[in-house]
Protein backbone atom coordinates (compact mmCIF):
# COMPACT_ATOMS: atom_id res chain seq x y z
CA UNK A 1 0.00 0.00 0.00
CA UNK A 2 1.29 3.46 -0.91
CA UNK A 3 2.20 6.16 1.60
CA UNK A 4 -0.74 8.24 0.51
CA UNK A 5 -3.24 5.39 0.79
CA UNK A 6 -2.14 4.26 4.22
CA UNK A 7 -2.15 7.79 5.68
CA UNK A 8 -5.13 9.07 7.62
CA UNK A 9 -7.71 11.42 6.13
CA UNK A 10 -6.32 14.55 7.83
CA UNK A 11 -2.89 14.69 6.13
CA UNK A 12 -4.38 13.66 2.79
CA UNK A 13 -6.99 16.41 2.93
CA UNK A 14 -4.37 18.94 4.03
CA UNK A 15 -2.10 17.92 1.16
CA UNK A 16 -4.93 18.25 -1.34
CA UNK A 17 -5.88 21.71 -0.07
CA UNK A 18 -2.30 22.96 -0.22
CA UNK A 19 -1.89 21.66 -3.77
CA UNK A 20 -5.17 23.25 -4.80
CA UNK A 21 -4.13 26.53 -3.20
CA UNK A 22 -0.79 26.64 -4.99
CA UNK A 23 -2.44 25.64 -8.27
CA UNK A 24 -4.95 28.47 -7.91
CA UNK A 25 -2.27 31.10 -8.57
CA UNK A 26 -0.96 29.34 -11.69
CA UNK A 27 -1.93 32.31 -13.86
CA UNK A 28 0.99 34.18 -12.30
CA UNK A 29 3.35 31.90 -14.18
CA UNK A 30 1.57 30.33 -17.12
CA UNK A 31 -1.47 30.56 -19.40
CA UNK A 32 -1.68 26.78 -19.66
CA UNK A 33 -4.76 24.91 -18.45
CA UNK A 34 -2.37 22.61 -16.60
CA UNK A 35 -1.58 23.92 -13.11
CA UNK A 36 1.88 25.28 -12.43
CA UNK A 37 3.63 23.53 -9.53
CA UNK A 38 7.33 23.83 -8.86
CA UNK A 39 8.91 20.55 -7.75
CA UNK A 40 10.28 22.19 -4.58
CA UNK A 41 6.76 23.16 -3.60
CA UNK A 42 5.55 19.57 -3.90
CA UNK A 43 8.56 18.30 -1.91
CA UNK A 44 7.93 20.76 0.91
CA UNK A 45 4.17 20.20 1.00
CA UNK A 46 4.60 16.42 1.07
CA UNK A 47 7.02 16.63 4.00
CA UNK A 48 4.80 19.10 5.88
CA UNK A 49 1.60 17.11 5.51
CA UNK A 50 2.93 13.57 5.97
CA UNK A 51 5.54 14.27 8.63
CA UNK A 52 8.44 13.29 6.38
CA UNK A 53 12.05 14.26 6.88
CA UNK A 54 13.09 16.51 3.99
CA UNK A 55 16.25 15.17 2.34
CA UNK A 56 15.93 17.05 -0.94
CA UNK A 57 19.05 19.14 -0.30
CA UNK A 58 21.18 16.12 0.55
CA UNK A 59 22.09 15.27 -3.08
CA UNK A 60 21.04 11.65 -2.75
CA UNK A 61 18.60 9.44 -4.66
CA UNK A 62 15.63 10.20 -2.37
CA UNK A 63 13.97 13.48 -1.40
CA UNK A 64 12.25 12.47 1.82
CA UNK A 65 12.08 9.76 4.46
CA UNK A 66 9.09 8.48 6.38
CA UNK A 67 10.25 6.02 9.00
CA UNK A 68 12.46 3.56 7.13
CA UNK A 69 11.01 4.36 3.70
CA UNK A 70 12.82 6.61 1.25
CA UNK A 71 10.71 8.60 -1.22
CA UNK A 72 11.57 10.34 -4.46
CA UNK A 73 9.12 13.21 -5.05
CA UNK A 74 8.25 14.61 -8.46
CA UNK A 75 5.70 16.62 -10.38
CA UNK A 76 5.28 16.76 -14.15
CA UNK A 77 2.66 17.17 -16.87
CA UNK A 78 0.62 14.24 -18.07
CA UNK A 79 2.18 13.85 -21.52
CA UNK A 80 5.81 13.27 -20.52
CA UNK A 81 6.36 9.91 -18.79
CA UNK A 82 10.17 10.02 -19.05
CA UNK A 83 11.53 11.97 -16.09
CA UNK A 84 15.06 12.61 -14.88
CA UNK A 85 16.13 10.36 -12.01
CA UNK A 86 19.93 10.74 -12.02
CA UNK A 87 22.78 12.74 -13.50
CA UNK A 88 26.31 11.41 -13.89
CA UNK A 89 28.20 14.47 -15.04
CA UNK A 90 31.27 13.65 -12.94
CA UNK A 91 31.25 10.11 -14.35
CA UNK A 92 30.85 11.22 -17.96
CA UNK A 93 33.97 9.41 -19.19
CA UNK A 94 32.78 6.14 -17.63
CA UNK A 95 29.41 6.14 -19.41
CA UNK A 96 30.52 7.19 -22.88
CA UNK A 97 32.47 4.27 -24.26
CA UNK A 98 30.57 4.39 -27.56
CA UNK A 99 29.06 0.95 -26.99
CA UNK A 100 25.44 1.52 -26.01
CA UNK A 101 24.92 -1.81 -24.23
CA UNK A 102 28.14 -1.46 -22.27
CA UNK A 103 27.20 2.10 -21.33
CA UNK A 104 23.72 0.99 -20.27
CA UNK A 105 25.28 -1.55 -17.93
CA UNK A 106 27.61 1.08 -16.46
CA UNK A 107 24.79 3.58 -16.01
CA UNK A 108 22.77 0.87 -14.26
CA UNK A 109 25.66 0.08 -11.96
CA UNK A 110 26.08 3.75 -11.02
CA UNK A 111 22.36 4.14 -10.43
CA UNK A 112 22.18 1.08 -8.19
CA UNK A 113 25.21 2.29 -6.23
CA UNK A 114 23.43 5.59 -5.51
CA UNK A 115 20.35 3.76 -4.29
CA UNK A 116 22.49 1.58 -2.03
CA UNK A 117 24.24 4.65 -0.64
CA UNK A 118 20.91 6.28 0.25
CA UNK A 119 19.60 3.16 1.99
CA UNK A 120 22.82 2.66 3.96
CA UNK A 121 23.38 6.30 4.91
CA UNK A 122 19.81 6.94 6.08
CA UNK A 123 18.77 3.53 7.42
CA UNK A 124 16.19 3.04 4.66
CA UNK A 125 14.53 -0.33 4.10
CA UNK A 126 12.32 0.44 1.08
CA UNK A 127 12.24 2.92 -1.79
CA UNK A 128 9.35 4.45 -3.70
CA UNK A 129 8.32 7.40 -5.85
CA UNK A 130 5.54 9.83 -5.06
CA UNK A 131 4.56 12.06 -7.97
CA UNK A 132 1.86 14.57 -8.82
CA UNK A 133 0.68 14.64 -12.43
CA UNK A 134 -0.65 17.93 -13.77
CA UNK A 135 -3.64 17.66 -16.14
CA UNK A 136 -5.96 20.27 -17.60
CA UNK A 137 -7.80 21.70 -14.55
CA UNK A 138 -6.88 18.73 -12.34
CA UNK A 139 -4.13 16.90 -10.47
CA UNK A 140 -3.59 13.22 -9.81
CA UNK A 141 -1.42 11.62 -7.14
CA UNK A 142 0.64 8.54 -8.08
CA UNK A 143 3.08 6.25 -6.33
CA UNK A 144 5.28 3.43 -7.61
CA UNK A 145 8.36 1.49 -6.49
CA UNK A 146 11.84 2.95 -6.89
CA UNK A 147 13.51 -0.15 -8.28
CA UNK A 148 17.14 -1.12 -8.65
CA UNK A 149 17.96 -1.88 -12.28
CA UNK A 150 18.02 -5.62 -12.89
CA UNK A 151 21.17 -6.62 -14.81
CA UNK A 152 19.91 -10.11 -15.64
CA UNK A 153 16.97 -8.81 -17.69
CA UNK A 154 18.63 -5.65 -19.06
CA UNK A 155 18.38 -5.21 -22.80
CA UNK A 156 19.03 -2.39 -25.24
CA UNK A 157 15.86 -1.07 -26.91
CA UNK A 158 17.11 1.63 -29.27
CA UNK A 159 20.07 3.93 -29.94
CA UNK A 160 20.40 7.38 -31.48
CA UNK A 161 23.15 9.98 -31.76
CA UNK A 162 21.79 11.64 -28.61
CA UNK A 163 21.69 8.50 -26.49
CA UNK A 164 19.91 5.21 -26.02
CA UNK A 165 16.95 3.50 -24.39
CA UNK A 166 17.08 0.27 -22.43
CA UNK A 167 14.81 -1.70 -20.17
CA UNK A 168 14.70 -4.46 -17.61
CA UNK A 169 11.79 -6.64 -16.53
CA UNK A 170 10.28 -3.76 -14.53
CA UNK A 171 11.01 -0.40 -16.16
CA UNK A 172 12.18 1.44 -19.27
CA UNK A 173 15.00 3.99 -19.14
CA UNK A 174 16.47 6.63 -21.43
CA UNK A 175 20.01 7.99 -21.26
CA UNK A 176 21.05 11.33 -22.73
CA UNK A 177 24.75 11.33 -23.59
CA UNK A 178 25.15 15.11 -23.92
CA UNK A 179 23.90 15.72 -20.38
CA UNK A 180 24.90 12.35 -18.87
CA UNK A 181 21.36 12.13 -17.55
CA UNK A 182 19.24 9.06 -16.86
CA UNK A 183 15.46 9.19 -17.31
CA UNK A 184 12.83 6.68 -16.24
CA UNK A 185 9.40 6.12 -17.77
CA UNK A 186 6.78 6.55 -15.03
CA UNK A 187 3.34 4.88 -15.20
CA UNK A 188 0.63 7.47 -15.75
CA UNK A 189 -2.55 5.39 -15.73
CA UNK A 190 -2.96 4.26 -12.11
CA UNK A 191 -3.52 7.27 -9.81
CA UNK A 192 -4.18 6.71 -6.13
CA UNK A 193 -6.23 9.91 -6.04
CA UNK A 194 -7.50 12.62 -8.42
CA UNK A 195 -9.09 16.03 -7.85
CA UNK A 196 -9.95 19.15 -9.80
CA UNK A 197 -8.35 22.58 -9.43
CA UNK A 198 -9.49 26.06 -10.39
CA UNK A 199 -7.53 29.21 -11.13
CA UNK A 200 -7.82 32.74 -9.80
CA UNK A 201 -8.25 35.06 -12.78
CA UNK A 202 -6.24 37.88 -11.16
CA UNK A 203 -3.80 36.21 -8.77
CA UNK A 204 -1.84 39.46 -8.47
CA UNK A 205 -4.84 41.14 -6.84
CA UNK A 206 -5.35 38.16 -4.52
CA UNK A 207 -1.73 38.37 -3.36
CA UNK A 208 -2.08 42.11 -2.72
CA UNK A 209 -5.15 41.44 -0.55
CA UNK A 210 -3.18 38.88 1.44
CA UNK A 211 -0.39 41.42 1.89
CA UNK A 212 -2.90 44.02 3.11
CA UNK A 213 -4.22 41.54 5.68
CA UNK A 214 -0.69 40.89 6.92
CA UNK A 215 0.01 44.61 7.19
CA UNK A 216 -3.25 45.22 9.07
CA UNK A 217 -2.57 42.43 11.53
CA UNK A 218 1.20 42.11 11.88
CA UNK A 219 2.49 39.36 14.07
CA UNK A 220 3.52 40.74 17.44
CA UNK A 221 7.20 40.30 18.05
CA UNK A 222 7.93 38.69 21.36
CA UNK A 223 10.04 40.85 23.67
CA UNK A 224 13.18 39.11 24.79
CA UNK A 225 13.44 38.80 28.54
CA UNK A 226 16.09 37.41 30.79
CA UNK A 227 15.24 35.95 34.20
CA UNK A 228 18.23 36.40 36.49
CA UNK A 229 18.08 34.69 39.90
CA UNK A 230 20.10 36.60 42.53
CA UNK A 231 22.00 34.43 44.96
CA UNK A 232 23.86 35.41 48.10
CA UNK A 233 26.40 33.27 49.83
CA UNK A 234 27.06 32.64 53.45
CA UNK A 235 30.31 31.07 54.38
CA UNK A 236 30.84 30.19 50.72
CA UNK A 237 27.56 28.26 50.38
CA UNK A 238 24.89 29.40 47.91
CA UNK A 239 21.42 29.92 49.40
CA UNK A 240 18.00 30.34 47.81
CA UNK A 241 17.38 33.66 46.07
CA UNK A 242 15.53 36.34 47.98
CA UNK A 243 14.33 38.13 44.87
CA UNK A 244 14.20 37.84 41.08
CA UNK A 245 15.05 40.70 38.77
CA UNK A 246 13.55 40.75 35.28
CA UNK A 247 15.81 42.40 32.74
CA UNK A 248 14.17 43.63 29.58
Amino acid sequence: MSIYERSSEEPRQGYQKFLMGMSAISRLFSDSDKPYLDYRIVENLFCKCFGAENLSRSCIAVDARVGAEGIGIKTFVDNSPFQKIAEFDKKRSEVDSGDAYEDACKVSELRNTRLDFATDAYAIDSLSYHYVLRHDFSLSVHECPMDHIDFDSLRLVSETVKGFEFEDRMNRYRFNRAKSTLFKSFPLDKPVYEFGVSYIDSPEDALLKILEMVEEHPAEAEEDTLILPLFSSRKGVAVKPTCTEVLK
